[in-house]
């Protein structure tokens, strides 16, 4: 487990319709801080989660985090909790059923559905109601080009397409993952905001 590791780190190319292209280091620990840190011409923006709640770090100036959007991005990239969390499998009543090769995991509660490979467990689909400022949006994710890092099987491609109900307001966004280094220790206040 990821508890066992420390943390992991890795970097992700998004490229976005809507956002355009960024690259973001992302830093998940086992005890679920999170960290992203993108890198400006000559600053860099980070964006934290830690036991205190979340913030947002440019330079000197640090300031706490009140969009759910940011929030719910960051906890998207917490590759090891995510799903689960998002299920929230211990507190609601979930459906597993089989279809064709695939396992899928229905929960009623938080409008999402997860389909598994049957030979492997892996998520290859992941499909979800989001709420934002602008109104409900049905996001659906593929996950592709699985790799073993130590053990940890990584989606390293992971396409994803948002639409809403009326079909108005839709984009693709890619992410690919790279560079990904496991850390048997990190300094808790890494995840500080400064």
């Amino acid at each position: 487990s990821l508890a066992d590791v420390g943390a992991i780190r890795f970097k992700i190319i998004q490229k976005s319709e809507v956002l355009g292209n960024q690259e973001i280091i992302f830093t998940v620990a086992g005890n679920g801080d999170i960290r992203a840190d993108i890198q400006g011409n000559d600053t860099q923006l980070s964006y934290i989660k830690n036991s205190n709640g979340y913030f947002q770090s440019f330079g000197s100036d640090v300031t706490e985090v009140n969009s759910d959007q940011i929030k719910q991005t960051l906890q998207r990239f917490n590759l090891f909790e995510n799903l689960f969390e998002k299920l929230s499998l211990s507190n609601t009543s979930s459906k597993v059923h089989k279809n064709n090769d695939l396992l899928v995991i229905q929960s009623d509660q938080v409008k999402t559905k997860v389909s598994l490979s049957a030979d492997s467990y892996l998520p290859t689909r992941l499909s979800e109601t989001v709420t934002t400022i602008n109104g409900d949006f049905n996001r659906e994710t593929e996950f592709l080009d699985y790799q073993s890092f130590n053990g940890f099987w990584i989606s390293t491609r992971q396409v994803t397409e948002v639409k809403r109900p009326d079909g108005q307001g839709q984009y693709t966004e890619e992410v690919t993952i790279e560079d990904v280094e496991l850390l048997k220790t990190i300094k808790p206040s890494f995840f500080n905001a400064l």
